[in-house]
């Protein structure tokens, strides 16, 4: 009665002890995707892991009698792959039971195929040869392969289990496993099995939810393959937000329509509860939580020389200025300088300042032609990467960026007010604050710039610069506030956000030589005149 009952459809094998040794002999890696490999793998210390999770001795596996509670070690999921040896019986569904157990009249295998009617006619009346009794038992022909997909088959006497695999683009809806027993195949066709499907890459900003079809409502966890129809909600995550509306994301012909992500928390005032400028106000601690100090690095200690602005957790924004030795016609070297960010205090070393996050800088980058005063300050940005990465917290986090034109105008019109911070002289005799300064300054126009400025200054005018201040003395920037951001606020869905706009540049001298001029306009480098600069060199 003894036959080698398991037929494995596998091309490309030349030893039969090569599956499920976690390395693969198949050229299309069937062997290491066998149904028993998984069995083997919840093999573990002499036990077996059940299905719900409760543990056997693995010599109860595929022995015919169920020994865990969900039946799953005597099914033909977990015995399909068994190969029993020539001296005993084995079930339709792959278990190994005693010899001559078949129709003894006790049902030995778990679904009693021991004793299955027509195996026990043909042996009370005539015992074919063993290729004569496979074809009698061999009931399940081999449906047609899915279109755009196929199939691996493991085959017994009386049942298979096939595996879909689907081309790229394609993807089973549901189990990729279809099971026949006795004949019956766990499916009706198998042809349509592999439908078009949308990849759903996960994206660091936003939790996708899919809809429920048909006629139900509400939603459940997303596949990383969905079929064409499928339609996902967007949220965007802790950190994150959107300024529109987040649309669902559909799956058409292979490809979501839209993409939809979330952009990095940015702009926001976030004041820690502590209580640059002539005529600005003290900040609150942790209230302009992108600004950052640049410092240069003398022999005894850090001075502070520039803000800036966060632009990412590797990137700060600033004046090319800031960096230029006017006697070699250069950017400086970058190990001169340092960034501090989530500081109130001036000094680099302020004890006060507890939470203070301290950078040295890896890489100065301005545009190519900038020549300091002999190209009248223009082009004058620089983007400065850290040697170590900033990390975000409520009080600090970028600046927002939008570089579209009608957001820029919108924000840049006449006596809107944008917002500066530094540590910039206070007075005219250069006296400089230890902590950190705001004031809101109102846009001017470049005619109206042209007006307010003396003659001699008009030629840092430049198309890339704006101007905003007051000519009457009420407040306005000074030396140590180069490089730091001209902000605007944007009221979004009930939450309060800075735009960057400017990078503070240049601003007429004093007719009296004073540190600070505290009647004059102040010239920014306008940002929306270097989206590829800023893209091409920072990942956002």
């Amino acid at each position: 009665m003894s036959f080698k009952p398991v037929h494995l459809y596998v091309w490309g094998c030349v030893d039969s002890d090569a599956a499920c040794n976690d390395f693969v002999d198949c050229v299309d890696r069937s062997d290491e995707l066998l149904p028993k490999c998984g069995n083997k793998k919840r093999i573990q210390n002499g036990q077996f892991t059940c299905a719900d999770g409760t543990k056997i001795p693995s010599s109860e596996l595929c022995d015919g009698a169920v020994n865990c509670p969900d039946m799953s070690d005597e099914v033909i999921e977990s015995c399909a792959g068994m190969q029993c040896p020539s001296h005993v019986f084995q079930c339709a569904y792959g278990a190994c039971v005693d010899r001559n157990s078949d129709c003894n009249g006790k049902k030995e295998c778990a679904d009693g195929s021991d004793e299955h009617e027509e195996l026990c006619y043909n042996r009370a009346n005539t015992i074919p040869d063993i290729t004569s009794r496979f074809n009698v038992e061999k009931k399940c022909k081999l449906p047609p392969r899915p279109d755009y997909g196929t199939y691996e088959v493991n085959e017994l006497p009386s049942s298979a289990l096939l595996t879909i695999t689907c081309n790229p683009g394609y993807a089973v809806v549901g189990d990729n496993k279809v099971y026949c027993n006795d004949g019956h195949w766990s499916v009706n066709e198998t042809k349509s099995l592999c439908v078009r499907h949308c990849k759903l890459n996960s994206h660091p900003s936003v939790n996708y939810r899919c809809l429920l079809s048909g006629h139900s409502t509400g939603t459940r966890i997303c596949n990383d393959q969905e079929p064409v129809g499928t339609s996902v909600e967007v949220h965007c995550k802790p950190n994150y937000f959107s300024r529109n509306s987040l649309l669902n994301m559909n799956c058409k012909d292979g490809v979501w329509d839209p993409i939809v992500t979330c952009a990095p928390e940015c702009g926001r005032l976030t004041p820690k509860g502590s209580r640059l400028s002539i005529g600005g106000r003290n900040a609150l601690s942790g209230e302009i939580s992108w600004h950052a100090g640049v410092y240069r690095k003398n022999d005894s200690d850090y001075e502070q020389i520039c803000g800036g602005s966060i632009l990412s957790a590797n990137y700060i924004i600033t004046a090319a200025h800031c960096f230029w030795d006017k006697d070699t016609k250069k950017i400086e070297s970058p190990d001169l300088f340092a960034v501090a960010v989530d500081k109130y205090y001036r000094s680099w070393d302020n004890k006060k300042d507890t939470e203070a996050q301290k950078f040295d800088v890896e890489l100065i980058s301005t545009p190519e032609l900038y020549e300091g005063n002999l190209g009248n300050q223009d082009r004058d940005i620089a983007l400065v990467k850290l040697k170590t990465s900033i990390i975000f917290t409520k009080y600090v986090m970028p600046i927002c960026l939008d570089f579209g034109e009608v957001f820029q105008d919108k924000q840049l019109q006449p006596d809107n007010k944008g917002r500066v911070a530094g540590w910039g002289y206070t007075s005219p005799d250069g006296k400089k604050p230890e902590v950190l300064k705001i004031v809101d300054l109102p846009y001017l126009t470049l005619p109206q710039c042209r007006m307010k400025t003396p003659d001699d200054f008009r030629e840092f005018l430049g198309t890339d610069k704006i101007c905003a201040g007051f000519d009457d003395g009420t407040a306005t920037l000074c030396g140590g506030d180069s490089g730091g951001s001209l902000a605007f606020p944007e009221n979004e869905r009930g939450v309060l956000r800075y735009y960057l706009r400017g990078i503070v540049s240049s601003a007429p001298t004093s007719k009296d030589n004073s540190k600070c001029n505290r009647k004059a306009v102040i010239a920014f480098t306008k940002i929306n005149s270097y989206q590829n600069f800023i893209i091409r060199h920072i990942n956002f």
